[in-house]
């Protein structure tokens, strides 16, 4: 949406490009990621069936948005030239919204594990109520979204350079709300992982320090997508990073393709469950061990 009003400033550099846009869309990354991003939607529902449990439905939703989202792309490269037709420019926005919005379920969904996580380990080991991580951090993302949203609206109605200039910083602003909101969400995640590694040293719990890795994976992931975009928009609508479709796919695709694919294979229901930690510590006598982690 955003490309969409910018590139149709009579300032546009790449006007030559009759699409939203500002190049021609290469066909195959697109196609190879909707089909990617389909088996991916495909097989978390399966998990979904198979254990019977809807809490991961967030992780879904933002498999289904990426899904949609390059379907549409790929649509978008067999008619690239429709910049100027009202469903061109409809397939643009759909494919711009999908991507943009299934990353913060995706950022929703590592929230929620988090906070699943840290109610079946002693409560010292996390900084915040665990009940509080996900809807905290979930609505900090929203309220960075609705930003970016009121962004848009002002380019929506911009008539002039400077109104651009401004939709432009208070989408960046929204962008660098963002971004500082996960980098906290991964400073108790770096307490919660020393906890995990200093206390939990017996085989008898595996569960803890694998599902960490996996959270680390996934928003490790998440994280590279989110500073590419905020320097995607620091450089311009026009900029090097903006127009060059190789940096949107490595930078943008991959990584979120990776954080859905780490919960597809080793989905958190294997791992984390109610009484999982109550479990694994009550086996027999208390053991030092166990002490020590109520002791935290």
């Amino acid at each position: 949406m955003i490309d969409l009003i910018s590139r149709a400033n009579n300032e546009n550099p790449l006007a030559q490009f009759d699409n939203n846009f500002g190049y021609y869309p290469a066909k195959a990354p697109s196609i190879l990621f909707a089909i990617l991003f389909g088996f991916q939607l495909i097989a978390i529902i399966y998990n979904h069936i198979r254990y019977r449990v809807w809490w991961p439905l967030f992780l879904t939703i933002g498999i289904a948005f990426e899904t949609l989202g390059y379907a549409t792309r790929s649509w978008l490269t067999w008619n690239p030239n429709t910049g100027g037709s009202g469903v061109g420019d409809s397939m643009y926005k759909c494919e711009y919204a999908c991507l943009l919005i299934g990353p913060i379920f995706h950022a929703a969904f590592v929230y929620t594990v988090f906070g699943r996580l840290s109610r079946e380990t002693p409560r010292n080991f996390t900084l915040i109520k665990p009940k509080l991580v996900a809807p905290c951090f979930f609505a900090s993302d929203i309220i960075s979204f609705l930003i970016q949203v009121a962004g848009a609206g002002v380019l929506l109605s911009a008539s002039s350079s400077s109104a651009i200039n401004t939709g432009n910083a208070i989408i960046q602003a929204g962008l660098a709300i963002n971004l500082a909101s996960f980098v906290l969400f991964l400073i108790f995640c770096s307490y919660f992982t020393y906890c995990i590694r200093k206390f939990v040293k017996s085989k008898a719990y595996p569960w803890a320090q694998y599902c960490t890795l996996l959270l680390w994976l996934s928003a490790f992931a998440i994280l590279v997508r989110q500073v590419y975009r905020v320097i995607e928009f620091a450089d311009g609508f026009y900029g090097s990073i903006a127009i060059h479709e190789v940096y949107f796919y490595v930078f943008d695709a991959v990584p979120i393709f990776v954080a859905g694919l780490v919960w597809c294979v080793f989905f958190p229901e294997r791992f984390i469950y109610p009484g999982f930690y109550v479990a694994t510590t009550s086996v027999g006598n208390e053991t030092e061990e166990s002490k020590q982690l109520n002791q935290v």
